[in-house]
C-alpha cells in the first residue's frame, strides 16, 4: 500500500502501510518488505500490559512522538516524553511501560527478523491462539529473550 515507489524513493502517506495488531498495540509498517536493510514502522502503544524486559539480536532505534513511557534499559529507568530518541544495540535488555493513555513511536530495526517476529505475534492473536506459551515460543524462534523468572 505504497503511495509512490520508484528506484529512488518509497513514500507512505500517514494512513498507509501494513498494519498489525497484538497485545493492544498497533504496528504499521512503513517499509517495502522487499527492501533490504533497516525497516521502519509506527508503533502505537495502547495496551494495558507493558512491553516486558527483553533482548533481541537486532539493533533498534525509537523516537517518541506522543505520550509518556517509562523506559528501562538494563538497570536504568528513564521517564520518556515526546522528542526522546533511544538507540538500542542488539542484545541490550529493555522494556517500556505506558504512563499515558497511549504512546506513539517511530521505530527502526536493523534486521528483517524483527518484522517477522511481529508478524507472527499478530497472526497468532488474529487466530485467537496468542497465549503466554505461544508468545514465548514465537519469541524463542526469533531469538528474543524475555528476561524474568517465568520466561527464560
Amino acid at each position: 500500500m505504497r503511495s509512490t515507489s520508484s528506484q529512488l524513493a518509497t513514500i507512505f502517506k500517514p494512513d498507509e502501510g501494513q498494519t498489525l495488531k497484538f497485545l493492544g498495540n498497533i504496528i504499521t509498517y512503513k517499509f517495502d518488505p522487499n527492501d533490504r536493510g533497516w525497516r521502519f514502522f509506527e508503533f502505537l502503544m495502547t495496551g494495558d500490559s507493558p512491553v516486558p524486559l527483553h533482548r533481541h539480536p537486532w539493533d533498534e532505534v525509537s523516537y517518541l512522538l506522543e505520550g509518556e513511557v517509562e523506559l528501562q534499559i538494563e538497570d536504568q529507568l528513564v521517564q520518556a516524553t515526546p522528542g526522546y530518541f533511544i538507540n538500542l544495540p542488539a542484545g541490550a535488555a529493555h522494556a517500556f511501560t505506558l504512563r499515558s493513555s497511549q504512546a506513539k513511536f517511530l521505530v527502526g530495526v536493523s534486521n528483517a527478523i524483527a518484522a517477522q517476529f511481529m508478524q507472527e505475534l499478530a497472526q497468532a492473536e488474529q487466530e485467537l491462539r496468542l497465549t503466554p506459551e505461544t508468545t514465548i515460543a514465537i519469541a524463542h524462534k526469533h531469538q528474543v529473550c524475555v528476561v524474568g523468572a517465568n520466561f527464560q
